[in-house]
């Protein structure tokens, strides 16, 4: 009898354990990506290509308007590089106003991912909310888990990515 006893505690305990383990995290998300952009962000329309990677890489090359076509601007491990055709320079991300397009964006992608490794991205219905230090940022996503718009009311930013592509 106690024997029996001991063999049913040890398959309730494992299925209470196993049982909590077994859930996942509902929606998927693919965090590192490419993918082309347009933004709309304070009264300006911006197009180009962005790349994002949870190794702390954005890399946003822009196409137009035609007086930034080919200004590329990229944060990696904290350092940030601006550059247009073969002319490039380094500094601390720091430097670039937390309010800009590169920053806002580098936030938004690192809080969403964040929020998804650590389970805490609440994805119902292909969108989700996450706060930055600038405000709400909202995104949606497709049936095939990539992120295909970004909304920060607060800094009129509203980013459709399209043509995306898992790293």
């Amino acid at each position: 009898m106690t024997r029996m006893m001991t063999v049913l505690c040890v398959f309730f305990c494992a299925l209470f354990c196993l049982g909590g383990c077994s859930q996942g995290r509902g929606q998927s998300l693919t965090t590192d990506f490419a993918a082309d952009f347009t933004a709309d962000y304070r009264g300006m329309t911006l197009e180009g290509k962005l790349t994002y990677t949870r190794q702390e890489s954005l890399n946003l090359t822009v196409r137009s308007p035609g007086t930034l076509d080919g200004v590329t601007v990229g944060y990696r491990g904290g350092e940030l590089t601006l550059g247009r055709d073969s002319l490039r320079c380094t500094a601390d991300e720091a430097y670039l106003p937390c309010r800009s397009f590169p920053s806002l964006m580098k936030d938004a992608l690192t809080a969403v991912c964040d929020a998804y490794e650590n389970d805490r991205l609440n994805l119902k219905e292909h969108t989700a909310e996450v706060t930055l230090p600038q405000g709400k940022c909202e995104i949606k996503t497709d049936d095939n888990a990539y992120i295909t718009e970004i909304t920060v009311q607060s800094e009129e930013l509203r980013v459709r990515l399209t043509g995306n592509s898992a790293l």
